[in-house]
C-alpha cells in the first residue's frame, strides 16, 4: 500500500490535497504501481550483469569555412596592342 501511494503521489506527482487525508485511491492505482515497480525490478536485474560501459566518442574535425572571392572579370575595350 505504501509503495502504491508513493508511486501515485511522488512519481506521478498527483495532488495530495484532493485526497482529504484518505487512502481510498489504492484499489484504483495498485495495478499500475505494481507494473511500475515490477518493470523497475526487471531493469535492475538486466543491468546487474553490466560491469562497465564505455561510450565510444568519434571526433570529427571540420575545417573552418573559407570565403571564395572570385577574381574580377576583365573585359576588352577593343584596343589591342600589337
Amino acid at each position: 500500500m505504501l509503495k502504491s501511494l508513493k508511486w501515485f503521489y511522488e512519481i506521478k506527482r498527483n495532488n495530495k490535497e484532493s485526497s482529504n487525508g484518505r487512502i481510498g485511491i489504492i484499489p484504483y492505482i495498485y495495478e499500475d504501481a505494481k507494473k511500475y515497480y515490477y518493470n523497475l525490478y526487471l531493469a535492475q536485474q538486466r543491468n546487474k550483469d553490466v560491469k562497465e560501459y564505455r561510450l565510444e566518442v568519434k571526433e570529427i574535425v571540420i575545417a573552418s569555412p573559407r570565403m571564395y572571392i572570385a577574381p574580377p572579370k576583365l573585359f576588352d575595350l577593343g584596343e589591342e596592342e600589337e
